[in-house]
Order: C-alpha cells, then sequence, then structure tokens
C-alpha cells in the first residue's frame, strides 16, 4: 500500500481531486474576486466536512490574516502541533505575519525620535 502522499502525488498527475481541493479551489477563486463573504461561506462548509483537516486549518489562517481577522487566525494555528512535521513550520509563519502585522498595527513609542518616526511615515501613507 502506498503511503498517502504518493497517493496524492498520483491523483494530482492523473487530474483527479478530492472533494477538499475543490472547495480550497472555490475558496481561491472568491479571494481572487475580491469576495470575502463568500470565502468564509466556503470555509464554513468544508470545516463541517473536515474540521481537522490542517490545510484547510493553514488556508483559513491565512485568508483570516488577509482579512485582518489575527485571533480567530492564532486559535487555528494553536491546534496545530510540533510533532505535525508537514504543517507546523508553515503554521510557525503565518504565526509571525500576524505578530507582524500586530506590531504594525500597534508601534512602541519609547522616545520622541520613535514619535517623529511615526508621524513621518503616517503623512507619506495618507
Amino acid at each position: 500500500m502506498l503511503p498517502e502522499a504518493q497517493i496524492r502525488e498520483l491523483l494530482a498527475q492523473l487530474g483527479l481531486k478530492s472533494e477538499l481541493e475543490l472547495g480550497l479551489e472555490r475558496v481561491r477563486g472568491a479571494i481572487a474576486t475580491n469576495n470575502p463573504a463568500q470565502a468564509k461561506q466556503q470555509f464554513d462548509q468544508l470545516f463541517q466536512q473536515y474540521p481537522e483537516d490542517r490545510k484547510l486549518i493553514l488556508e483559513a489562517a491565512k485568508f483570516l490574516l488577509s482579512v485582518n481577522q489575527l485571533e480567530p487566525a492564532q486559535k487555528m494555528l494553536a491546534t496545530i502541533q510540533e510533532h505535525e512535521k508537514g504543517y507546523f513550520a508553515e503554521a510557525q509563519a503565518i504565526r509571525a505575519m500576524i505578530q507582524f502585522q500586530q506590531e504594525s498595527d500597534n508601534p512602541v513609542i519609547e522616545s520622541e525620535l520613535d514619535q517623529q518616526f511615526s508621524d513621518a511615515s503616517n503623512t507619506n501613507l495618507v
């Protein structure tokens, strides 16, 4: 019997996709057409069928990050443990992006120079 990874690779070579993969394609389509409500609806449907799927969790966390829903994304990522080698590294990368987003949304101003830099940055962005 072949390992799951090889079976998935063989199916992909044959152009066969699982219901989950087809659902994720629909989600990506909704995101590409800037329709976050439809993407969320698709995610909700997929989570009803595949509540523990790690690939789905990672995709949903990336989506939540893109719509600035950082706490729900972190909660999802917390379900992926270090021993899950195929998924943990990607989960860590998404956590780092969340942390970066949080820090950029709430910069720490420790000195007058920090305040001047922040003011100048905001002036250029507006």
